[in-house]
């Protein structure tokens, strides 16, 4: 038996397992940019439970909520307010704080919703200021 010296593939196998590659990436891809969303909204709901937290902390050492802003809690209780990407939402990643002396209700323009006033029964609380739903039909604003 004479060999020709020659080892490798030839150019149809090589063609072959580039198209089977690319089959493969092009059946995965959906499924891909599906877990990228729910990374998303998964970071989206552990920003919110780290808002709630620190807000719970703050009442601790002060004795009641935050009368203003968000912003009394970064550098003691929050390195920085979480930045809040919502997938399949019109709204872009931010980390804005809209307070319920602004808006009396969430208004949908993304970020943060909290309620700052004293007088309210939800004054504390925080929300996503989103109205749309999540991959798990939840609305945002809901959570």
């Amino acid at each position: 038996m004479k060999t020709s010296g020659h080892s490798g593939f030839t150019f149809f196998e090589m063609c072959v397992g580039i198209l089977i590659l690319a089959v493969l990436g092009f059946l995965s891809a959906p499924a891909f940019n599906t877990l990228i969303a729910k990374s998303k909204e998964g970071n989206a709901k552990g920003g919110l439970a780290t808002l709630r937290g620190a807000l719970e902390v703050y009442k601790a050492d002060n004795g009641a909520y935050p009368q203003g802003n968000l912003d009394c809690l970064k550098h003691k209780y929050l390195m920085k307010i979480p930045k809040n990407e919502l997938p399949g939402t019109p709204h872009e990643a931010r980390r804005h704080v809209t307070t319920a002396s602004e808006t009396p209700v969430p208004d949908d323009a993304g970020g943060w919703y909290y309620d700052n006033r004293p007088e309210s029964s939800s004054w504390g609380q925080v929300h996503i200021n989103c109205n749309h739903s999540n991959s798990m039909r939840e609305v945002w604003s809901e959570l």
